[in-house]
């Protein structure tokens, strides 16, 4: 805690010297409260710029506008100077990475991360690793500690639900992984993404139960949800195959 008080009393002490000294050399003559006045105010504009280019970002993201969320993220990133701060941007970039299913470069950001975490940023990461782990099938069981730990750390968050229902899942626990995935659904936060991978991890689910019927329906449901997504290709690639499988079978 102290620690990232220091870091945030740093930050704030070299911005306000960016901010003041260019000033200060072109206007020797200024008052001191004049030059006061203007840095704070120079902060504020500052960081509300930055709370809505970070509003952007997020919102992109949910959106699967990855390029520009990825833009963003980065020019955060370069122009924060706490680690927290920084380390928030790491873990952004890290979840654009996942989103467009490039789970080893995800991996890799995570790793790289050596700033200690702490409450959201924690969970954040707990979850992208767990999430990662479960679409590439590996190390199941650290993939589910991770996932516990994250939702015990923000129970409310419901993209968490689904990383464990998603967990769940690739370990054949299927009664599970329907409360998780159907639990997201009950709540709902208007996300056509999450929907649309909710409806895709779904039909996979009641494939595996062997109710084809249900998988083709949430199939279909998750190309509606997100039919700009990448999720709504491989909905109709899966289909596709089952309507072909099923054409087959008829005639045999």
């Amino acid at each position: 805690m102290l620690r990232a008080l220091k870091q945030r009393v740093v930050g704030l002490l070299g911005a306000s010297l960016l901010a003041g000294l260019p000033v200060h050399l072109m206007l020797p003559a200024l008052p001191p409260s004049a030059l006061a006045l203007f840095v704070l105010l120079s902060l504020w504009l500052w960081r509300l710029s930055r709370r809505a280019m970070a509003s952007m970002a997020s919102r992109a993201l949910s959106l699967g506008d990855t390029p520009r969320a990825r833009r963003l993220y980065q020019f955060l990133r370069f122009t924060t100077l706490d680690a927290e701060g920084r380390a928030a941007c790491v873990l952004s970039l890290a979840a654009c990475q996942a989103s467009v299913g490039d789970y080893t470069e995800c991996l890799a950001r995570l790793e790289a991360l050596h700033t200690p975490l702490h409450g959201a940023l924690l969970a954040v990461s707990l979850n992208l690793r767990a999430y990662c782990m479960a679409r590439t099938r590996s190390d199941l069981q650290s993939a589910l500690r991770f996932s516990e730990e994250s939702i015990a750390l923000r129970p409310q968050v419901l993209g968490f639900r689904h990383t464990r229902g998603l967990v769940m899942l690739e370990l054949g626990r299927l009664d599970e992984a329907a409360r998780d995935l159907d639990a997201t659904w009950r709540k709902g936060d208007g996300s056509d993404l999450l929907e649309a991978e909710r409806c895709f991890d779904l039909a996979r689910l009641w494939s595996a139960k062997g109710h084809e019927d249900y998988a083709s329906d949430y199939l279909e449901r998750s190309m509606r949800a997100a039919p700009e997504s990448r999720w709504a290709p491989l909905a109709s690639s899966l289909l596709g195959t089952r309507e072909q499988s099923s054409v087959i079978d008829a005639l045999l």
